[in-house]
Protein backbone atom coordinates (compact mmCIF):
# COMPACT_ATOMS: atom_id res chain seq x y z
CA UNK A 1 0.00 0.00 0.00
CA UNK A 2 2.63 2.43 0.67
CA UNK A 3 3.99 2.10 -3.13
CA UNK A 4 0.40 2.53 -4.28
CA UNK A 5 -0.30 5.51 -2.20
CA UNK A 6 1.66 8.07 -3.92
CA UNK A 7 1.06 6.55 -6.99
CA UNK A 8 -2.29 7.36 -6.63
CA UNK A 9 -2.00 10.64 -5.55
CA UNK A 10 0.05 11.62 -8.41
CA UNK A 11 -1.58 10.08 -10.81
CA UNK A 12 -5.30 10.50 -9.60
CA UNK A 13 -5.13 13.42 -7.29
CA UNK A 14 -5.31 13.48 -3.51
CA UNK A 15 -8.73 14.07 -3.04
CA UNK A 16 -9.68 10.97 -5.54
CA UNK A 17 -11.91 8.53 -4.28
CA UNK A 18 -9.49 5.48 -5.51
CA UNK A 19 -6.57 7.34 -3.62
CA UNK A 20 -9.48 7.96 -0.62
CA UNK A 21 -10.24 4.38 -0.40
CA UNK A 22 -6.62 3.36 -0.59
CA UNK A 23 -5.61 5.40 2.51
CA UNK A 24 -8.74 4.19 4.27
CA UNK A 25 -7.63 0.93 3.65
CA UNK A 26 -4.03 1.25 4.46
CA UNK A 27 -4.72 2.77 7.96
CA UNK A 28 -7.40 -0.33 8.56
CA UNK A 29 -4.56 -2.73 7.78
CA UNK A 30 -2.59 -0.70 10.32
CA UNK A 31 -5.03 -0.69 13.56
CA UNK A 32 -6.67 -3.89 12.79
CA UNK A 33 -3.38 -5.70 13.11
CA UNK A 34 -3.26 -7.40 16.01
CA UNK A 35 0.25 -6.96 16.88
CA UNK A 36 0.19 -3.33 15.52
CA UNK A 37 2.61 -0.75 17.54
CA UNK A 38 1.72 2.54 19.08
CA UNK A 39 3.26 4.05 16.17
CA UNK A 40 0.79 2.16 14.08
CA UNK A 41 -2.31 3.50 15.50
CA UNK A 42 -1.37 6.70 15.67
CA UNK A 43 -0.55 6.63 11.97
CA UNK A 44 -3.67 5.15 11.40
CA UNK A 45 -5.20 7.61 12.99
CA UNK A 46 -3.48 10.09 11.46
CA UNK A 47 -4.19 8.76 7.89
CA UNK A 48 -7.93 8.32 8.28
CA UNK A 49 -8.35 12.07 10.30
CA UNK A 50 -6.91 13.65 7.04
CA UNK A 51 -8.39 11.30 4.92
CA UNK A 52 -11.86 12.20 6.89
CA UNK A 53 -11.44 15.80 6.34
CA UNK A 54 -11.08 15.55 2.92
CA UNK A 55 -13.90 13.36 2.08
CA UNK A 56 -16.15 15.83 4.14
CA UNK A 57 -14.70 18.70 1.71
CA UNK A 58 -15.34 16.50 -1.28
CA UNK A 59 -18.01 14.25 -1.00
CA UNK A 60 -20.03 16.13 2.16
CA UNK A 61 -22.59 13.14 3.19
CA UNK A 62 -21.87 10.51 1.26
CA UNK A 63 -21.60 6.40 1.92
CA UNK A 64 -17.83 6.40 1.74
CA UNK A 65 -17.55 9.42 3.93
CA UNK A 66 -19.44 7.96 6.97
CA UNK A 67 -17.28 4.66 6.20
CA UNK A 68 -14.24 6.75 6.84
CA UNK A 69 -15.82 8.07 9.87
CA UNK A 70 -16.47 4.63 10.92
CA UNK A 71 -12.81 3.49 10.53
CA UNK A 72 -11.79 6.36 12.11
CA UNK A 73 -13.82 5.82 15.22
CA UNK A 74 -12.34 2.48 15.29
CA UNK A 75 -8.57 3.65 14.87
CA UNK A 76 -9.47 5.80 18.10
CA UNK A 77 -10.89 3.28 19.86
CA UNK A 78 -7.89 0.85 19.32
CA UNK A 79 -5.27 3.61 20.07
CA UNK A 80 -7.07 4.36 23.36
CA UNK A 81 -6.93 0.47 24.15
CA UNK A 82 -3.48 0.43 23.27
CA UNK A 83 -2.91 3.41 26.01
CA UNK A 84 -4.32 1.30 28.20
CA UNK A 85 -2.63 -1.56 28.11
CA UNK A 86 0.37 -0.02 28.33
CA UNK A 87 -0.56 2.08 31.83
Amino acid sequence: MREYIPASKTALGPEHDLTLVLRQTYARALYLDDSASHKDLTEAVAVLEDAVRISRRVFGFHPETWKCEDCLQEARTALARAAEETS
